[in-house]
């Protein structure tokens, strides 16, 4: 059995359904408006072909599963000092001077994750 087409408008295949919202500057806005224009098109038709049309190199950096060992380590060895000052300070155990020692020895344990991060990056 054939459709009879009654007219109106064809059915699309692919509807675009999906709404995508994005912010911008009042700047970026206007950069955008008037390329679609003079594309002659509208402002979603040409986000959508500069986003689909051009391949985006993205650099991904994966640690080697040692690296991410020793970086939970550090954190994990940092977090445990703290937890002891604090439970020593607050008993009155440890001396002013222990504790800024124990503060100093923290802050080293930081920098040498933030020095791992940035070797990575």
């Amino acid at each position: 059995m054939k459709k009879i087409n009654k007219g109106g408008r064809p059915i699309i295949k692919h509807k675009k359904d999906q709404q995508l919202s994005t912010m911008v500057t009042l700047l970026d806005r206007k950069i955008l408006e008037r390329n679609a224009a003079k594309a002659q098109i509208t402002v979603s038709e040409y986000l959508r072909m500069q986003g689909l049309k051009e391949k985006i190199n993205v650099k991904i950096i994966t640690l080697p599963a040692e690296v991410l060992q020793l970086k939970g380590l550090l954190n994990h060895i940092a977090a445990n000092i703290n937890q002891a000052t604090s439970k020593l300070n607050a008993l009155n155990v440890i001396t002013t001077k222990e504790l800024i020692f124990f503060k100093e020895m923290i802050q080293q344990i930081k920098e040498v994750t933030i020095l791992i991060n940035q070797y990575c990056k």
